[in-house]
């Protein structure tokens, strides 16, 4: 962002600040200006399909970010069951927890691809030695309890791959997690970058819209007299949808 006062300068109520790279002139700029040309291109854009030039895909005019929040939450069910987070996972690769600080917790600033960990999670079970006899023979033997433990990491899903932006940590008293059932909660940020691809729609100013077909390189392209290429073509039967 940018401001539009400056030190010393006097304001007023309801006056404008600063400004985004999206706002020019106080109005606000919605995408971005290309040259169109109409014509039939072999049948790629036929009806409401549209060709597009490759360098619109390089110049990332049309560049967007997607967010992904992912939130993990640890119970406490009673005095013989509970939920932790944990590095020391088991049955999991180091490849796996690369991106796990101490705790077992995403690091900002990490990217993270498919089947990633984002928050490792345990569940221990305590099991009550009274009422199996092996196990109270095992507690009189070598004094230490049998523990349950099972794995409830949360990974990223196929198709989620980004960068971690954020993590925040919310831990809750007593009183409140009594309410809610759970006393901690973990969320995560996750942004990707998404180029423009086949498949997307790109609308005008007055709402014709139409979809990305066939991207070419502007080598491939028709040009004018002056060497002029068009940005989109796209045919006249897509100007009525």
């Amino acid at each position: 962002s940018k401001p539009n006062v400056w030190q010393g300068e006097r304001i007023f109520c309801g006056q404008i600040l600063t400004s985004t790279q999206d706002i020019l002139f106080s109005e606000y700029i919605g995408g971005n200006n290309l040259l169109l040309s109409y014509g039939n291109f072999f049948g790629y854009n036929f009806e409401d399909a549209i060709v597009l030039n490759k360098k619109i895909v390089y110049s990332q005019l049309f560049t967007s970010l997607h967010f992904k929040v992912y939130e993990i939450i640890f119970n406490s069910i009673n005095k013989f069951s509970f939920e932790i987070s944990t590095i020391n996972l088991p049955k999991k690769s180091f490849y796996s927890k690369r991106n796990l600080d101490f705790f077992g917790i995403i690091k900002e600033g990490s990217k993270v691809l498919n089947n990633d960990i984002l928050v490792s999670k345990v569940l221990i079970t305590n099991i009550n030695i009274s009422l199996l006899p092996l196990y109270n023979l095992i507690y009189i033997l070598f004094g230490k309890e049998i523990k349950n433990v099972k794995d409830k990491s949360i990974s990223i899903s196929f198709g989620n791959s980004g960068r971690v932006v954020k993590t925040e940590l919310f831990s809750y008293s007593s009183k409140i997690k009594s309410y809610l059932g759970y006393y901690l909660k973990c969320r995560v940020y996750i942004c990707k970058q998404r180029l423009l691809s086949v498949g997307d729609k790109l609308c005008g100013r007055y709402g014709n819209k139409g979809i990305i077909a066939y991207i070419l390189s502007s080598n491939d392209l028709p040009y004018t007299n002056t060497g002029i290429i068009p940005d989109i073509i796209s045919d006249s039967l897509g100007i009525p949808s």
